[in-house]
């Protein structure tokens, strides 16, 4: 029973961290590409693409993801992460909600949560404070376009060297 002079204490997983969604706005510089990608546990989409050229800018390469895939990547060495960008073909192949967890040493997680937004093209995802990570596990959680998926066409990380 709760009355006006009792204390409540709430426990929140993660507490601290956040993720924060912004149409334009990041924090540090760009940061060396990732050295692996992969899509549970495959580095390849449809046998063809390579992962690892689908988040790169560069490429034109691209891949669908259904809701609740694991993607892991992999700097190759711990780098001060910050933000990252998402590049999608269309709005209608966007994410609407992620998870993201990072770990220096791939065996320890920091979960920062799971955030929610509305459908768009690109966006940056900023950390509340950056982090130290070697590793990162995206789950994108819903959104895109029927059977198709959400469509990745593209990512940039960004943070402190």
């Amino acid at each position: 029973e709760l009355t006006e002079n009792k204390t409540v204490y709430v426990i929140i997983k993660g507490v601290g961290r956040e993720l924060i969604i912004s149409p334009n706005e990041y924090s540090g510089s760009q940061l060396d590409h990732p050295i692996t990608c992969t899509v549970d546990g495959n580095d390849t989409y449809n046998g063809y693409y390579k992962w690892i050229n689908v988040i790169n800018n560069d490429t034109w390469d691209y891949g669908y993801l259904k809701a609740n895939a694991l993607m892991e990547i992999d700097f190759g060495k711990e780098v001060n992460l910050s933000s990252f960008y998402i590049y999608h073909w269309s709005s209608n192949y966007s994410a609407t909600s992620m998870t993201l967890e990072t770990s220096v040493d791939g065996s320890k997680w920091v979960d920062w949560g799971e955030v929610s937004y509305a459908k768009r093209s690109s966006y940056y995802v900023n950390l509340s404070a950056p982090e130290n990570v070697r590793y990162m596990r995206i789950k994108f959680t819903s959104g895109g376009n029927g059977s198709y998926g959400i469509e990745i066409d593209g990512m940039a990380f960004f943070g402190n060297k």
